[in-house]
């Protein structure tokens, strides 16, 4: 079994991290001049875009780590009912915005699908 969901996972959200912080850094400087406290507020702006992009970055990172604890320790693949829901949860968000790095996840998490797949079908007693 290859263990490449997690460290997949924790490479996009280093890039996703890094993009937000480099891509958004005038948005940041703005968000810093207005003061951190309830600076974005309710309205869809391009701070309160770049902050949800930022911190999606650590999130992927965080649960790249999770896969990749769960891939060590217990020498199986991530489960496959989390890999669906992240499959659901991708799809859903690249649907809703296209040029997005939700289609990179997508990719890994149809890898966790094919990977749990895989191992239970041969985890399966044969018949003789």
């Amino acid at each position: 079994m290859r263990k490449i969901s997690g460290p997949l996972l924790i490479i996009i959200g280093i890039l996703h991290t890094f993009y937000g912080l480099v891509g958004g850094w005038p948005v940041w400087v703005e968000i810093g001049r207005n003061g951190f406290f309830d600076t974005l507020g309710s309205a869809i702006s391009r701070s309160t875009e770049i902050f949800w992009f930022t911190f999606a970055g650590p999130m992927y990172i965080l649960f790249g780590q999770l896969c990749l604890w769960v891939e060590r320790e217990f020498n199986r693949p991530v489960p496959l009912f989390i890999a669906i829901e992240l499959s659901i949860l991708s799809f859903i968000s690249a649907v809703l915005d296209l040029i997005t790095g939700f289609w990179l996840v997508l990719a890994v998490a149809i890898n966790m699908i094919i990977v749990a797949k895989r191992v239970s079908k041969s985890a399966l007693p044969s018949a003789q």
